[in-house]
Order: C-alpha cells, then sequence, then structure tokens
C-alpha cells in the first residue's frame, strides 16, 4: 500500500533517503590516521531496498527490450562485473 501510494504521488519520503554513514577502514598497511585510509558507506533503510526491489521487477522486462544499457555498459548490470570486462572478447 505505502509503495502504491509512493508510485501514485511521485514523491519519495524523506525516510528512504536517510542513511547511517560508517567508515571501513580499507587496510593494507594504510595509515589508520589518515582519512583516505577509509572508504565511507551508506546504510539504508530496509524498506527502501524493498521498494527498488519492487521497481525493478517491474523496470527490467522493459529495459531488456529496448536493450538498456547498452552491451559496453558493464556497472549495476546484473551477472557482470568488473572482471568480466576484462575476459570479454
Amino acid at each position: 500500500m505505502y509503495i502504491y501510494t509512493i508510485l501514485c504521488h511521485d514523491h519519495i519520503p524523506a525516510q528512504f533517503k536517510e542513511g547511517l554513514l560508517i567508515t571501513i577502514y580499507k587496510g593494507h598497511g594504510k595509515a589508520k590516521d589518515n582519512k583516505n585510509s577509509y572508504r565511507g558507506v551508506t546504510l539504508l533503510p530496509v524498506i527502501n531496498k524493498v521498494f527498488e526491489k519492487c521497481i525493478m521487477t517491474r523496470l527490467q522486462p522493459h529495459l531488456d527490450d529496448i536493450a538498456f544499457p547498452p552491451p559496453l555498459q558493464h556497472a549495476c548490470r546484473k551477472g557482470i562485473n568488473n572482471v568480466s570486462i576484462e575476459f570479454r572478447a
């Protein structure tokens, strides 16, 4: 019901956009007192992920029909990662 309301009104509540920013130490002998030795990760609410999954489930067949994203696009694609582009013929 909540997701249906969001879709009808084209408005995403602020709670969906708020996250908790945490830092993760990169390791590999980097200096712990250097801010560049940490990676920022934002933890989003679970309801946000449920909403994204619902949208993508409905949207993906249409994106597949129009071949979007283009074949050379490798970021954020199911079954494709940064290693797969290295071995592409």
